[in-house]
Order: structure tokens, then sequence, then C-alpha cells
């Protein structure tokens, strides 16, 4: 599996900022909190919303941010042992605030657990991992992309 799915040009340019971001994220975990952080896109990508309701370049963002923790949750899973993280990401508010350089920015929440307290609200009967129908079939026009 590894190799199969490649990162886009632009999650590798963000890696610097979300890995101070992860750091943050899990200084914070030690309070229960995450932390907040802005998040810029060009205008013109506000036209053209994700399914989710993100633009491209935080999608990128989100899953720059997400990489360590996958990397580190297939490394687990081939010593067969437990990841030690599991991250969040969400949008905080819709509303987005245009910068002095005329992009728009929104506010992002980065949440970071230990992975032995995360919990899951997905019905075991619904996570992928228990129904082949949920997982992805390895084609890149029908492969669903989740943060």
């Amino acid at each position: 599996m590894a190799g199969l799915w490649r990162r886009s040009w632009l999650a590798p340019l963000y890696d610097r900022q979300t890995r101070a971001l992860a750091i943050r994220a899990i200084r914070a975990s030690r309070r229960g909190t995450g932390v907040r952080a802005w998040v810029t896109s060009p205008s013109a990508e506000y036209r053209d919303l994700d399914e989710g309701g993100w633009t491209f370049h935080e999608r990128e963002f989100a899953r720059s941010f997400y990489y360590p923790f996958n990397a580190d949750r297939r490394q687990a899973a081939l010593r067969g042992a437990r990841p030690a993280w599991s991250a969040r990401v969400r949008l905080v508010s819709p509303q987005y605030v245009i910068a002095r350089t005329g992009v728009r920015a929104r506010q992002f929440q980065f949440r970071v657990w230990p992975a032995e307290k995360a919990r899951t609200s997905t019905p075991a009967d619904q996570r992928w991992v228990n129904n082949p129908a949920y997982r992805s079939s390895g084609d890149p026009d029908t492969q669903r992309y989740g943060t």
C-alpha cells in the first residue's frame, strides 16, 4: 500500500507550519484544549468549495496537519502496536476575513488526543474496517478523501 496514494503538490509546502501547529496542539492536549489558526486561500477558491465546504488550500493544509499522525498510525500498525495520537481538524466558522494581501482566511481548530483516549461516534457496522462497502476501491476517480 505504500506509495499507492501520492500527496498533492500543495500539502508538502505547508509541512513546516503544520508541524509547529501539531507541536502546539500536543502541548494544548495536556490541558484538554486545542489550538486555533487562520488558514488562507485565494479569493477565487471560495466559488468552488468541496463537499465539506472547504477550499482546496484549506483541505491541503488539513492533510498536511494529518500527515505525521497518519504516518505514525501506519508505523504502529506495522509493529503491531497502537498509534500514539489521534487528531481532528474543525472549521470554527464559515465566515472569512480578508487579509491585507487580498487573500481570505478562515479560522480552524486543531485538536490532538492520546490515541487510547480517542473515541468514535461512527457505529461499528458503518466503519470502513468492518464493512467492505465503505472501503476505498483504489480508483482515484472514486476515491473518497476525508479529513
